[in-house]
């Protein structure tokens, strides 16, 4: 005889009653549990990091459950995600980092627009970041390399 399947969801939570921030904190610990993957892969300095396709889809349903909105802009001079309560639209968090455009150098594969793009692409990522509170390696420690040590190395002759 077939068993009856039972389903383990879980009711919908009421956050009419929970300020903006509470909510924050309930999507920040919602996305730690979820266990979002780094697949960036930084090749020169050998690390990994957080692409936005690994954050926006295990961010944005959670964002929903708990009525939170996040609007990346961009205003005189910053890049800011601007975390909204849809239940209370007054009620919101805003997070900034001011722009810094990518040097000539390292823009010589990239028209104008891509370059845009790209920083586009890097602002949000690093707006979803500080908004989730997301931990990374320091790029500038990993970039600069290892400690010099004053060890003498074998010669190999």
């Amino acid at each position: 005889m077939p068993t009856k399947k039972t389903t383990t969801e879980q009711p919908p939570i009421d956050t009419t009653e929970m300020s903006v921030w509470s909510k924050l904190l309930a999507v920040r610990n919602e996305f730690y549990a979820a266990g979002a993957k780094k697949t960036g892969k930084n090749l020169h300095a050998e690390f990994m990091y957080f692409e936005l396709v690994d954050i926006v889809p295990v961010a944005a349903p959670i964002f929903s459950k708990y009525g939170l909105l996040l609007v990346p802009t961009f205003v005189d001079g910053n890049a800011v995600a601007d975390v909204i309560n849809a239940e209370k639209p007054d009620e919101h968090i805003c997070f900034s980092i001011p722009l810094q455009f990518i040097a000539e150098p390292g823009k010589f594969r990239m028209n104008e627009v891509q370059g845009v793009g790209a920083a586009v692409t890097y602002y949000r990522r690093y707006l979803y970041m500080i908004v989730l509170d997301l931990v990374e390696a320091d790029g500038f420690d990993l970039a600069s390399g290892k400690p010099e040590t004053h060890e003498s190395k074998p010669n190999k002759k």
